[in-house]
């Protein structure tokens, strides 16, 4: 085993589970490094954003080009926005050419959300591929119902 303190090879991060003591040791778990959204404040994730809010504007929440697991949190707080708004939600997914499965759970949930609130969503465009994203996980009747 390697004596070395600093070194990774040989620890268990799991080894304080069988300790006696109730607390963890001190290397049990790593440190995490605080973010802007630990703190309340806005922050940015690398490439575009998941959907960009004109709701001052026009009131149209636009998808972005791509829906990424990455950018989900950033896509909800959008989403939850537009719901507290209380008024007919304006979505175009036009723009949309890859949608994963944790961003079209994240639209089912919305759509679901909207509908027990009694608000409509209005879908200015679904792009193809879009559509085929949530037909193939047979999510399109619950974020689009009929």
């Amino acid at each position: 085993m390697n004596d070395n303190p600093d070194s990774m090879i040989g620890y268990d991060p799991l080894a304080w589970l069988n300790e006696e003591s109730e607390e963890p040791s001190p290397q049990a778990a790593p440190e995490v490094e605080s973010t802007a959204a630990d703190h309340g404040e806005e922050s940015v994730a690398p490439g575009a954003p998941a959907a960009e809010s004109a709701a001052a504007d026009s009131g149209v929440l636009t998808l972005a080009e791509t829906l990424h697991v990455s950018e989900v949190q950033e896509l909800y707080t959008a989403l939850q926005s537009a719901l507290a708004a209380g008024q007919v939600l304006q979505v175009d997914g036009g723009a949309v050419e890859r949608a994963d499965g944790a961003s079209l759970q994240l639209l089912a949930a919305f759509s679901r959300e909207a509908a027990a609130n009694g608000l409509a969503i209005n879908w200015r465009s679904r792009s193809d591929a879009l559509v085929s994203s949530a037909a193939c996980l047979g999510m399109e009747e619950v974020i689009w119902p009929r």
